[in-house]
């Protein structure tokens, strides 16, 4: 009779195991995600660094439009990431001939932040990170390219600080905007 039960208990004790182990969060399912960039249309920026939780990073280069709007998208492709906790970004701004960077916080409960958004599919889940001229960085989760295709949830801001660089380095782009007038 012992010998029959063993084989039971210990089926029941792996299985608990399992369950126990997939509602860890260590081992719970990556969310599928993109990143993006964002800055108010006519304010040209050059996006030189954009960190998350200090493990990966992207360049997404010049931008000139929009507010809560995807304008550059980084398609991200598996193993996805984790939904970050912050976002440290380092731009050029053109018009100020300034850089900047800031590390935007955003919250513990990102992840579920992210999967509240009601796009049901969650195929076009966005993070995108906008910066403003007067040194604001902001983070949104989106579930839609611009505020009128989907839910836009700010998560995080902060006040960049300018930092050294050199303008010399945007020279050709610099003065290609102000012959197109796009600059002053």
């Amino acid at each position: 009779m012992r010998r029959g039960l063993f084989p039971i208990l210990m089926m029941l004790l792996l299985s608990g195991s399992s369950l126990t182990l997939t509602g860890c969060p260590l081992f719970s399912k990556p969310i599928r995600f993109d990143v993006a960039w964002a800055t108010p249309q006519g304010e040209p920026v050059y996006i030189e660094d954009s960190v998350y939780d200090d493990s990966w990073r992207f360049s997404s280069g010049i931008l000139s439009c929009c507010w809560k709007k995807a304008s550059k998208i980084a398609v991200l492709a598996p193993p996805f990431p984790p939904v970050p906790h912050k976002v440290r970004i380092r731009w050029f701004n053109y018009k100020q001939q300034k850089y900047y960077e800031a590390t935007v916080p955003l919250p513990q409960d990102s992840k579920k932040i992210m999967l509240s958004l009601p796009n049901p599919d969650k195929d076009n889940l966005i993070i995108t990170t906008g910066v403003q001229p007067d040194g604001q960085a902001v983070v949104w989760f989106s579930d839609g390219l611009s505020e009128h295709s989907g839910t836009w949830i700010e998560v995080g801001r902060a006040q960049a600080k300018e930092v050294p660089g050199d303008p010399n380095d945007h020279k050709a782009q610099t003065e290609e905007m102000r012959e197109l007038g796009e600059i002053p």
